[in-house]
């Protein structure tokens, strides 16, 4: 969830990150977008949108050989494998229809999360792409962990976990958000 925040969300920079930073309009991808903009339809994801993440990305010098993911819910992934170019091994070496998943594709290495983590408005979707290096995520120390019994619950296992962290763009040139009609 705070990759997602910070993928999406406003950064702070400044001595005392006094100051907000939205992610810009050049590195948004609209839920009309299509090569062909004489008749824009709102769609879900689609390879035009995806080769379009893929231009933002390579045009900011996002090194080649630096990990990209998109993060997807499982509604775009079932865009994708109705598309020619994912399902066939003439595209794609990955047999995406056998396996009924989408791992990597133009680049990118697909994570699919819970459709409840990704931001949904008026049944649209915001989903991103970014490089690794645009997006870093910090711990304080390590996960604490706990199980017990309890007594007064006829011993039954109480587990404990938890973790402070926090994440924020580093370089908006390397995030990418797309919206997508659910």
């Amino acid at each position: 969830m705070r990759i997602i925040e910070a993928a999406l969300g406003a950064a702070y920079c400044g001595n005392r990150g006094e100051k907000r930073v939205d992610l810009p309009k050049e590195q948004m991808i609209g839920v009309d977008y299509a090569d062909d903009m004489s008749n824009p339809v709102e769609s879900g994801l689609t390879l035009e949108k995806l080769r379009m993440a893929r231009q933002i990305l390579d045009d900011a010098d996002v090194d080649d050989g630096e990990d990209q993911y998109c993060v997807v819910s499982s509604k775009q992934i079932s865009d994708l494998l109705k598309t020619t170019e994912v399902t066939s091994e003439d595209y794609n070496t990955v047999k995406a229809l056998v396996e009924g998943k989408v791992n990597t594709f133009m680049g990118f290495t697909f994570k699919r999360v819970s459709s409840q983590l990704l931001p949904l408005q008026n049944n649209t979707r915001n989903i991103f792409c970014f490089a690794k290096s645009g997006i870093l995520m910090a711990t304080a120390g390590d996960i604490k962990t706990d199980i017990s019994v309890r007594l007064d619950k006829r011993m039954a296992k109480q587990v404990y976990a938890s973790i402070s962290c926090g994440a924020t763009r580093m370089d908006e040139k390397k995030v990418v958000s797309i919206l997508v009609k659910e």
